[in-house]
């Protein structure tokens, strides 16, 4: 579509409209860098699962999470050699894995009510390791635990000794 059928549209304007109901930064962004396409089986397909989600939305039925951090510059920050995320960006990395499979699971148990959004989410990236990991290191307030490893147990115990 052409830059002068877009302004005529307004598409800028819906597409800020919209944007303002996104539950992340990741999601904003990215709904304010489409261009629509002209391809009317893509558009029909889109419109449906487009369907869908107000369906779901209108269904009282909460979403399974309520956060989705901006883990972009936290994965900027790792192509960094030698370089680390401190536990408050741990605990973002978590809950953005957490609530992919949340979703995930979600809309697979309602596929058949909602089967564009599942094969959707079905490229949700899953990794339960490194959920568990950081679980392991870090609770729920973003402190590092005394278990993380077997030298700061050590420590943290040998300083309350001497206290």
């Amino acid at each position: 579509m052409n830059t002068v059928s877009l302004k005529k549209l307004e598409f800028d304007k819906v597409a800020h409209y919209a944007a303002q109901f996104c539950l992340s930064g990741m999601g904003r962004d990215r709904l304010l860098a489409v261009v629509p396409g002209v391809e009317r089986t893509v558009l029909v397909e889109e419109l449906e699962r487009v369907l869908e989600l107000r369906n779901l939305l209108q269904s009282a039925v909460p979403l399974p999470f309520s956060y989705l951090p901006d883990t972009r510059l936290l994965l900027k920050k790792l192509e960094v050699l030698e370089s680390f995320l401190e536990p408050e960006e741990l605990q973002d990395i978590y809950h953005l894995l957490f609530s992919s499979v949340q979703l995930r699971k979600y809309m697979f148990l309602s596929r058949e009510v909602y089967p564009l959004l599942n094969d959707f989410t079905i490229k949700l990236w899953i990794e339960k390791t490194l959920q568990t990991a950081i679980r392991r290191i870090i609770d729920e307030q973003s402190r590092v635990m005394d278990t993380a490893s077997d030298a700061l147990l050590m420590i943290r115990r040998e300083l309350s000794g001497s206290r």
